[in-house]
């Protein structure tokens, strides 16, 4: 099994949020049942001469999370969505198809965090969790999902992908993301 973490495609558009509040949505820790007090955000796409030229990608991201998905990959990647998060609807001014945010609730406690470079975090004063994690390394063994995050970052919007999803998403030609192998051990 191979370990991906989606990333940025250059040659793809990215979005922000059409004001503070829909930006905040995102950067907030999901404490709150989502699908109860979801506002179904607008997002933008920048109109800095470069993001305007570019089309958007079945796998979008905002300016740091990339957990927003096309109706299309919705479809295409349902079960294995569903089965790790929540999908919530959003709008992306001046398109027309449907977009959704994936809030991934699936944690699984994977992390070698002695073979992964990490940020410490000084709000929590835990050894345990991190602010960041720069380069990971998981124990393949303790994977038990295709789609997870890990509990050792507490606001945590980095999600990784096994090879399942990856190949799906490469088979089925849905754009946006590129994928960056991580470690193993």
């Amino acid at each position: 099994m191979r370990i991906y973490k989606p990333t940025s495609s250059e040659n793809y558009a990215i979005i922000e949020g059409a004001n503070d509040h829909d930006i905040d949505l995102f950067t907030i820790n999901f404490t709150v049942p989502l699908i109860e007090t979801w506002p179904e955000p607008e997002l933008i796409i920048p109109q800095d001469g470069h993001n305007e030229k570019l089309e958007l990608g079945d796998i979008t991201f905002t300016s740091a999370f990339p957990k927003i998905f096309s109706e299309r990959a919705v479809g295409i990647l349902e079960n294995h969505l569903t089965n790790a998060g929540i999908l919530l609807p959003l709008t992306v001014r001046g398109v027309e198809s449907k977009y959704f945010y994936f809030h991934c609730t699936n944690e699984v406690d994977c992390l070698d965090v002695n073979n992964s470079k990490t940020v410490p975090d000084f709000v929590n004063n835990d050894p345990n969790v991190f602010s960041a994690i720069i380069e990971a390394c998981f124990f393949e063994d303790k994977v038990t999902s295709s789609i997870f995050r890990v509990p050792q970052v507490k606001l945590n919007h980095t999600i990784y992908f096994t090879d399942e999803v990856v190949d799906i998403i490469k088979k089925n030609k849905l754009m946006g993301a590129d994928f960056k192998l991580m470690k193993t051990s």
